[in-house]
């Protein structure tokens, strides 16, 4: 992937993300027991299509229980939600003050995944390795591509 961008271009990714966005809203909407996970990803679907979307940039990770949800490479999607399963699916905008988040910082190009957190007209973004520094970055500067639901490992 090129890291320079057409104003075009970077007004496709913008849309393509909101789209996704609306998409996984419909998903967690849809939630509850007794329904499937590809019956989720159909719900996001959905509304990728009639908000003109043509294709997925990427397959679906929708995974429920623990047997599943340990397998960030899981496709099936054919399992039924049972009350109190935790449901993995990630791409949002939006974050809270400590979320893990992959974040674009459009002034250095780059993406990075760190704790946020906002203050003031400023963002902090702390690393879990706690013999690195911080990156600081203006707010504007700042746009969360996604968050970590599911966190496996001791590097977390």
């Amino acid at each position: 992937m090129r890291s320079v961008k057409s104003e075009r271009e970077i007004a496709m990714i913008r849309r393509a993300s909101q789209i996704a966005g609306l998409g996984l809203l419909e998903a967690m909407r849809s939630t509850e027991p007794g329904v499937t996970e590809y019956q989720l990803d159909a719900a996001a679907r959905y509304v990728f299509l009639v908000n003109d979307a043509r294709l997925e940039g990427y397959r679906s990770i929708t995974a429920s229980g623990t047997e599943n949800i340990n397998n960030m490479h899981y496709f099936r999607n054919t399992s039924t939600l049972k009350d109190g399963d935790l449901v993995l699916m990630e791409p949002t905008s939006s974050w809270d003050d400590g979320d893990m988040v992959a974040v674009w910082l459009k002034d250095r190009e780059e993406t990075t995944l760190k704790k946020i957190y906002f203050e003031g007209e400023r963002v902090r973004l702390q690393p879990a390795n706690s013999t690195m520094e911080p990156i600081y970055a203006k707010a504007r500067d700042v746009e969360v591509q996604g968050k970590v639901l599911y966190r496996l490992g001791k590097g977390f």
